[in-house]
């Protein structure tokens, strides 16, 4: 946030004040809860909703927390909300932070070391694909029988149903899950009288072969009907359909060396220099397309 805010002040010639509202872990779904209990609150001008195309439409099926009715509408479930169970003993947090700590200073070479050395990549790379298709297929089965949330906030799959099977019933429930949550937000915010934008973050495993457990090199060639941008055109798509302004990174990512934009090994997720490229990124698209700035 201090980097949009500087890009910000520097594109504009404006003081501006940028608070990072977001919270690790959570998805659209949890954000549009937020909102709702903090918006009257900091009553800000503009919120900018960042999706992560790479598991966020798999959150909305694993949180529990909403669901569509016979005519498709978004409501709540019954469920209420609780302790991620990686934080419910002393054992789980520490593992989670040491874990957390490993990511935010790089220290995954190892993993990608091991990687390399394994003696048939193209099982390893089968095997992480299918594993994330089963926990894609477990947790919708969760979601279809009406059942409780089974899984961590932590325990996040690449939307492989979305990526190489669309027309799947999977997929087109997260779509329109995704598809409510942003409209709901987006109607709120223009009650609050609050520009809404949403930002659409690309996952690693579409933008580069060999930075993450899951790359596009495998997916295009076991995959012909994969397409490495889709699952951004889909958010993209969603955002058009309701007139909402938003910014897909991915482009921009693409053509800046997606290799050195996201951490090694097992965290899929942007690095410094990933977000630094967001943030003058969003700070560019706010002053293009807003009168405010």
């Amino acid at each position: 946030m201090y980097k949009l805010g500087h890009y910000l002040e520097n594109a504009s010639g404006r003081e501006v004040e940028v608070i990072n509202a977001g919270v690790v872990g959570f998805g659209p779904d949890q954000a549009l809860l937020k909102f709702e209990d903090e918006v009257e609150s900091y009553k800000p001008d503009l919120v900018i909703l960042n999706v992560f195309a790479g598991n966020d439409f798999g959150d909305i099926i694993r949180n529990r927390l909403f669901e569509l009715d016979d005519n498709d509408e978004l409501v709540r479930t019954s469920f209420k909300a609780e302790q991620d169970q990686e934080f419910q003993s002393e054992e789980s947090f520490k593992f989670r932070l040491v874990e957390f700590t490993k990511s935010i200073r790089g220290k995954t070479n190892e993993f990608m070391s091991n990687r390399r050395a394994v003696k048939d990549p193209e099982g390893y790379e089968r095997g992480t694909f299918n594993y994330f298709a089963e926990e894609n297929r477990e947790a919708f089965e969760v979601y279809k029988n009406g059942e409780p949330r089974l899984f961590s906030h932590f325990h996040d799959s690449y939307e492989t149903d979305l990526a190489i099977n669309p027309k799947s019933e999977s997929a087109k429930e997260k779509i329109l899950l995704m598809k409510e949550v942003i409209r709901k937000m987006n109607n709120l915010a223009l009650k609050e009288e609050v520009q809404f934008i949403v930002q659409v973050q690309p996952s690693a495993t579409d933008l580069t072969p060999t930075n993450y457990v899951l790359g596009n090199e495998f997916l295009r060639k076991n995959y012909p009907e994969y397409n490495q941008a889709f699952l951004t055109e889909i958010l993209s798509g969603i955002t058009n359909e309701l007139e909402i302004l938003s910014n897909n990174l991915y482009p921009e990512f693409l053509n800046n060396n997606p290799e050195s934009l996201f951490f090694k090994g097992e965290n899929n997720h942007w690095n410094d220099r990933g977000q630094d490229l967001a943030a003058k990124s969003m700070a560019n698209f706010l002053v293009d397309s807003l009168k405010m700035f």
